[in-house]
């Protein structure tokens, strides 16, 4: 919540209640003791008041609510995706997820973390023959022959090595 000690905390809510109850007063309580460099925003120390008012405890409760925690990463859900892509392997996320009915940014989490499954797209490539095939290693010969030697159109470009098109000078 905030990398104020518990001892600067009680103090801030001190200046609080012994202030008036007001938000402004206890920022420049605070600071006057403890410095400007410690809390940079009002908003901290309001969170940290705001909590104490709520909860009675200067320790951050956010995540310490009573009841069961929410989480969709759940076994049973992990369990359920990894069941519907080995039977639908060729299944997208948006349609995964709505048939798990769970969100499409969970599902890509899950399947990303815990499943270790990543995102693929299948490409299709031209069949190289070996009549192009020897051309390729024709040309390369070529092109090597004009570096080792420096004679004909290599003398006068330069190459740059970020992909640059090559200028004449």
């Amino acid at each position: 919540m905030s990398n104020l000690t518990t001892e600067e905390k009680i103090y801030l809510v001190e200046c609080f209640f012994s202030r008036g109850k007001v938000y402004s007063n206890a920022y420049r309580g605070f600071r006057t003791k403890y410095g400007t460099h410690k809390v940079k925003s009002e908003n901290t120390l309001k969170r940290i008041i705001d909590n104490f008012m709520q909860y009675g405890t200067i320790q951050d409760r956010r995540h310490d609510l009573p009841g069961p925690s929410v989480s969709v990463a759940a076994e049973e859900n992990i369990e359920d995706i990894k069941k519907y892509f080995e039977e639908n392997p060729n299944s997208s996320i948006r349609k995964a997820a709505q048939a798990l009915e769970i969100s499409k940014t969970t599902l890509h989490r899950i399947l990303k973390h815990f499943l270790k499954m990543h995102p693929y797209k299948i490409t299709s490539h031209q069949l190289l023959t070996k009549r192009a095939m020897t051309k390729r290693v024709e040309f390369c010969k070529t092109i090597n022959g004009m570096f080792e030697k420096k004679r004909g159109l290599v003398r006068g470009f330069h190459f740059m090595q970020d992909g640059a098109t090559p200028h004449r000078t």
